[in-house]
Formats: structure tokens, sequence, C-alpha cells
């Protein structure tokens, strides 16, 4: 996700939006129901700020958006019933 550099390297710019990415992870995990909702979108349809985020925080916003989507994957086949995975 990062480019060659550990987490805790990269210029304060890097780092500040590192945070404003991780933040925005965070909610769409564990947030209230609008800030999910809200935070999906950004990560998963936005397309003019999200690029610009991820570039400034030093990571390839293709790779974090096919991250992004292979866990939401795995999450709506974990959460589907069992008896619709049959």
């Amino acid at each position: 996700m990062f480019a060659s550099r550990s987490s805790n390297q990269g210029t304060a710019e890097e780092r500040l939006w590192r945070a404003v990415l991780a933040r925005t992870l965070e909610e769409w995990v564990r947030g209230p129901l609008s800030f999910r909702r809200k935070a999906e979108q950004y990560l998963f349809d936005d397309q003019r700020d999200f690029e610009t985020v991820c570039s400034s925080a030093g990571m390839d916003p293709g790779y974090l958006r096919a991250r992004l989507r292979a866990v939401r994957a795995h999450l709506m086949h974990e959460r589907e019933p069992q008896a619709r995975r049959v």
C-alpha cells in the first residue's frame, strides 16, 4: 500500500494524509451508519479527491481500492446467510 517506506517514515504531509485515510477506514468499519455510508462512497466511488489524497499519502490509489474491494467482498460473503451460500 505504501511506497517503499514503513508507515512511520515519509514526510509530515504524507503522514497527515495517511492519517486522513486511516480515519476514513475506521469510520467505514466502525462508525455510525451515516459515517459508514459516507466513508464507503468516498473509498469506493470518489473519482476526484481519493486519488489526490492517496497520492499525497504516498500510496497507489488503484492498489488501495483493489484491496478494499477484496475486503468488502469478503465481509459481504461472511454476512451472507448460510442458506444462500449453498
